[in-house]
């Protein structure tokens, strides 16, 4: 029995699940070209958008200015919570006196062992700033320079030659709010 004609056709019939799968690709490829050629440009807005469409992932960093922030929607800032009991920046407290200390200590030269300095604030006044600096800054130099507490600064330095360093620091206190 000769029965290649039919198995030979049978072979170039698409199935039933193909032709779906290609009339459902050609349908939505139609679509979207219609959508691309048809619809005038900026014609996809906030009005067409479903809420919730637009997540912070999606938006473009430093695309948002702050105009379009709902302000009520965005949380406390933690430190925030003192600035509530301020009615303006009039009525923060101002300064009542600025201080300059200093302190000189004497480096001496060719030592191996750095040496350190200090300077103090005045009885209630606390550091805001401070430093150090060398008598001869080309055969010394600073290790470094920092806080020394809440009421002081203080500095480490080396010499070849003996020197000066002198340690500053800059002190303040507020002004009495009381009437």
């Amino acid at each position: 029995m000769r029965s290649t004609g039919v198995r030979k056709l049978s072979r170039y019939v698409p199935s039933p699940a193909m032709v779906v799968a290609c009339l459902a690709l050609t349908v939505a490829l139609a679509g979207t070209s219609y959508a691309a050629i048809k619809l005038p440009a900026n014609s996809v807005g906030t009005a067409q958008l479903k809420r919730g469409a637009v997540t912070g992932a999606k938006v473009k960093k430093n695309t948002i200015t702050g105009t379009q922030i709902r302000e009520t929607t965005l949380e406390r800032v933690p430190k925030a919570l003192q600035a509530d009991s301020a009615d303006s920046a009039d009525t923060a407290a101002a300064l009542g006196r600025i201080d300059y200390v200093t302190g000189t200590v004497s480096v001496p030269g060719g030592s191996s062992t750095a040496t350190r300095g200090s300077a103090s604030c005045p009885t209630g006044t606390f550091a805001t700033g401070g430093g150090a600096k060398m008598t001869d800054t080309t055969n010394g130099f600073l290790v470094d320079t920092n806080p020394a507490g809440k009421t002081g600064w203080e500095a480490t330095s080396f010499s070849n030659v003996t020197q000066n360093m002198t340690v500053y620091v800059i002190c303040a206190a507020a002004a009495s709010t009381t009437p």
